[in-house]
């Protein structure tokens, strides 16, 4: 597959954009990599490295892929201040003050990065970009500091916790920002902080830095592996579970209409017309039915109370001769979006079942139970016996499955000429 204009593989994404790529979207090979036939490992990373993926666009994913950069901050905050009651205590205060004082300043820096984590749930690219450049602002001074204001064995003290701050520093830019800008950082922290004369020091300190650099991209190269298999594991149960929710749609609506039509009344043949115009009126109805569910709002649709619900789908099955009578309670009803058209439709499913089996008459009751909502549906038709007749598509997919994808619970009571009671409950 020829990559499109603005499309690079996934490698070179991670390596040179950072962990910014680990969210983005994959473009090809997704069928591939979660194949589950055998194929050996290698061969399924070089799969995912080797696939295309585009920018990814600023997102909830995007953002939770920087809360690596808490794994510096909090080990900077842990390791901070022993670094610096070390030197304070081997030198004195008088001494070694400007270790003192950066120690504040990069703990408040960190400290203020951890906060906006937790209360904004991630930061966006800008606000991770601008704390990048200001934690380096910030490094860049204290070494500027220490070679101006320490001398002897306070220098090398000091150049030490400034040198840990800077290998933070390093691994932050390869993870963030991808290997080149983490090279570049470690080239500048090596030009800086290596003293003259210090051989020994300044090659354990060129050695710490390109450590700092593989550590990122290796931590880049497999956080991203295990997220892009993530992401092609999420998109096939995704496709699946879209084509459940499809056959339970056209089971509920189109199917359930179409054997309703095909039933045969005594009217076919002594009230043709009559038959054929009702025919068209429930074709009618139904249509306009299926369109208001392809136009319906998504998951993000605005509240709407549980016997709103039932109150539209008891007097919309009415026209299907269904003589339905809705008991409500006083209770708070509401739901979320989800869980109210989960337990709407597994009603409908439930009220479609009672037209062709139950005779024709319903009660429908809500109530408050056991920390959520439940409606019962009993009629009073020929019922059946559960051990006789397993359960078919309605009852297994529309009704008991599509509750248990939201947590919630379905039982169906019934037996010869004693009608049926379907309780369906959904969690608050």
């Amino acid at each position: 597959m020829a990559p499109a204009v603005g499309i690079s593989t996934y490698l070179s994404g991670l390596m040179l954009s950072g962990m910014h790529t680990v969210a983005a979207p994959p473009e090809d090979r997704v069928e591939q990599v979660v194949d589950p036939a055998g194929m050996s490992g290698a061969e399924r990373m070089w799969l995912m490295v080797g696939s295309y993926c585009r920018t990814p666009v600023e997102s909830v994913l995007t953002r939770s892929a920087r809360y690596v950069l808490l794994v510096a901050v909090l080990a900077r905050l842990v390791g901070l201040p022993l670094l610096g009651a070390i030197v304070l205590v081997r030198q004195g205060v008088a001494a070694a003050w400007p270790v003192a004082v950066f120690t504040v300043l990069a703990l408040g820096l960190n400290l203020a990065v951890a906060v906006r984590f937790v209360v904004h749930s991630g930061m966006r690219k800008e606000a991770v970009h601008a704390a990048l450049w200001a934690d380096l602002a910030l490094g860049m001074s204290a070494v500027l500091g220490v070679w101006l204001l320490s001398t002897g064995a306070v220098f090398l003290d000091a150049i030490t916790v400034v040198g840990a701050y800077f290998l933070g520093l390093v691994f932050l830019w390869t993870v963030l920002r991808g290997v080149v800008f983490g090279a570049a950082v470690a080239v500048l922290g090596a030009m800086l902080l290596l003293p003259p004369g210090e051989w020994a020091l300044a090659a354990g300190w060129a050695v710490d830095f390109l450590l700092a650099v593989v550590v990122g991209a290796c931590l880049l190269f497999y956080v991203g592996l295990a997220v892009r298999l993530a992401i092609s594991v999420g998109i096939i149960r995704g496709r699946d579970a879209e084509r459940v929710r499809g056959a339970r749609q056209i089971h509920d609506t189109v199917l359930q209409a179409l054997e309703v039509m095909a039933m045969a009344t005594p009217a076919d043949t002594t009230r043709t017309a009559e038959t054929l115009s009702e025919l068209r009126q429930l074709a009618r109805r139904e249509a306009a039915r299926l369109r208001r569910t392809l136009e319906r709002p998504g998951v993000g649709a605005a509240a709407v109370r549980l016997s709103e619900d039932l109150a539209e789908l008891v007097a919309d099955m009415a026209g299907d001769g269904l003589r339905a009578r809705l008991v409500l309670s006083e209770i708070n009803d509401s739901l979320t979006q989800v869980r109210r058209a989960a337990i709407r439709d597994a009603t409908r499913e439930a009220l479609r079942n009672s037209v062709k089996h139950g005779g024709g008459e319903v009660v429908v009751r809500v109530e408050e139970r056991d920390g959520g909502i439940a409606v019962t549906t009993r009629d009073y038709g020929t019922g059946f016996s559960p051990a006789d007749r397993p359960a078919g598509f309605g009852i297994r997919e529309s009704i008991t499955a599509r509750l248990g994808e939201v947590g919630g619970t379905a039982t169906v009571d019934s037996r010869p000429s004693g009608g049926t009671r379907v309780t369906l409950w959904v969690p608050r």
